[in-house]
């Protein structure tokens, strides 16, 4: 997703500011990617539920396509984040003889995904700004409804 830049005297401060160190082959545009705008959000989610027997499941997806999180300048390249695949299953069973009991059980991150900020410029390797690894979680719980 593209954005014309609003602000004429900042667009071509921040235009200026690239073409002072633009590399053999690249073109510099007019515009940019809008800053915290993902180009794409998928969200999904399935649940089954076996009424009779008070069991309940469901599993989540969600992810994002690369988004500009900070904007370079001269010899700084922008920093985007990279596409975090979150899958998220959870399961409960409502007990007891009035069914005012749940015990629930989850998983987050299935797949273990890292959350990753990258440099990115025109002809070269990403190189990693920040990487955060939440790691799978595991969670057990239990309600009582009154």
């Amino acid at each position: 997703m593209n954005t014309v830049y609003v602000d004429e005297a900042q667009s071509e401060t921040e235009k200026q500011s690239r073409e002072s160190v633009v590399k053999t082959g690249e073109t510099i545009k007019d515009t940019r990617s809008m800053a915290g705008q993902a180009p794409f959000l998928i969200n999904a989610y399935l649940n089954y539920t076996i009424n009779e027997m008070g069991l309940d499941f469901n599993l989540a997806y969600n992810v994002q396509g690369a988004t500009l999180n900070f904007v370079g300048s001269q010899r700084v390249p922008d920093v985007y984040s990279v596409p975090f695949h979150s899958v998220n299953l959870n399961a409960s069973k409502t007990i007891g003889a009035n069914m005012k009991s749940k015990v629930s059980v989850g998983i987050d991150n299935i797949l273990d995904d890292v959350r990753e900020q990258v440099y990115k410029s025109y002809n070269a390797a990403d190189k990693i700004y920040a990487t955060y690894n939440p790691g799978r979680q595991f969670s057990i719980k239990y309600s009582y409804r009154f």
